[in-house]
């Protein structure tokens, strides 16, 4: 299938999606409340990525580009990492063993969209023919708490026992990577594994966002009863 022909069913596939979740970031309907309806638009979300990988051209540009966002978001996890990390070991300063039973610190790593600002414009944008802001808020919000089986890239701690970065130097050259030689001498992260990989973002998706949040929580626990 040539690129044109591909641009075409990307159009179709985002029409489609439109057609039921409206097409402004500000009054979107919630059909997100709706089973059937979030079931469709997560089915054409998938074809809308896998076009969008086909269509993928891989340019110097666009593999620096890759390099910068795989390289931030290998830090940020570190970051978040040594940061549950330090949260674990300091948590006795503040915790009452006679209120405090047990205790879980979570480190959360995602993408955020919520305006213009969180998506970049590229050179390229015409190339793909993509609604690069709206597809993206979609996906977001699909991702941010309204489906409860789906959850963002997590380091965590839960009594104690420490959860091993992903990250150990050996890429995470998979699908949609995986078989492009353009990938081969780059180690892939596995925040960028998990968004392009188990999430529905593409990576001309990948490229173009432009926010991500990084959460750590503790949560200090007790269990009562009146016997």
């Amino acid at each position: 299938m040539n690129q044109s022909n591909l641009k075409q069913d990307l159009l179709n596939v985002e029409s489609a999606i439109k057609a039921i979740t409206g097409n402004d970031i500000e009054y979107m309907s919630f059909w997100w409340r709706n089973d059937e309806k979030c079931e469709k638009v997560k089915t054409l979300l998938h074809q809308r990525r896998t076009l969008l990988n086909k269509m993928f051209l891989a340019t110097p540009s666009e593999i620096v580009r890759f390099k910068q966002v795989n390289e931030m978001l290998y830090r940020l996890t570190s970051q978040l990492f040594n940061r549950v990390k330090k949260l674990s070991n300091s948590h006795k300063i503040i915790s009452d063993p006679t209120l405090d039973d047990d205790y879980e610190i979570d480190g959360t790593l995602r993408v955020v969209v919520e305006s213009e600002t969180d998506i970049l414009t590229l050179d390229n944008d015409d190339y793909y023919g993509s609604d690069f802001l709206l597809m993206n808020h979609i996906l977001y919000l699909i991702y941010d708490g309204h489906n409860s089986d789906i959850e963002w890239f997590n380091a965590d701690v839960i009594s104690n026992e420490e959860k091993p970065m992903c990250d150990d130097g050996v890429s995470w050259n998979e699908y949609p990577f995986y078989g492009r030689k353009e990938f081969d001498d780059i180690v892939i992260c596995h925040a960028v594994h998990d968004i392009c990989n188990h999430k529905k973002f593409s990576i001309p998706d990948l490229l173009r966002i432009n926010s991500y949040w990084a959460e750590t929580k503790l949560t200090l626990q007790k269990f009562a009863s009146q016997k």
